[in-house]
């Protein structure tokens, strides 16, 4: 949980998954804020300083895959305590390696894992799993 104790996520997304998103999320009594960034950093990383958030749910929705391997170290240098979770519709061996090595916390598949991903979410904001993805050699 971030030292604030907000249990909030932000998720960049666009808004029809955002939306779905939010219900889902808030479902699990998470505060929920979206940012739509196709490919503009600076609303996503003006959003990560205004809020104290505890996890930061990237989508290729908005992200291409390679602004979000861009960003992740960005992320992670600026907001350190903010953790990563990844969900694309790319998912590339080169592309998900990539990810673990970046050590974020996890990554789904769009179709098959959305569910799956606010299930994890809500696991790192209470801290019953805050490990990151274990790294393939």
């Amino acid at each position: 949980m971030s030292a604030a104790g907000s249990r909030r996520v932000l998720v960049v997304s666009e808004v029809p998954l955002g939306t779905v998103l939010t219900a889902m999320l808030q479902a699990k009594h998470l505060a929920v804020d979206v940012v739509e960034s196709y490919g503009r950093h600076d609303a996503m990383y003006a959003s990560l300083s205004r809020g104290a958030y505890d996890v930061v749910l990237l989508s290729n929705t908005t992200l291409t895959p390679k602004l979000i391997l861009e960003v992740v170290p960005v992320i992670q240098s600026r907001f350190p305590a903010v953790r990563i979770v990844v969900l694309s519709g790319w998912m590339e061996d080169d592309f998900v390696v990539s990810l673990e090595r970046l050590n974020i916390h996890d990554v789904f598949k769009m179709t098959e894992g959305i569910e799956a991903a606010v299930h994890r979410i809500a696991e790192l904001v209470n801290g019953t799993n805050p490990m990151p993805r274990p790294t393939r050699p």
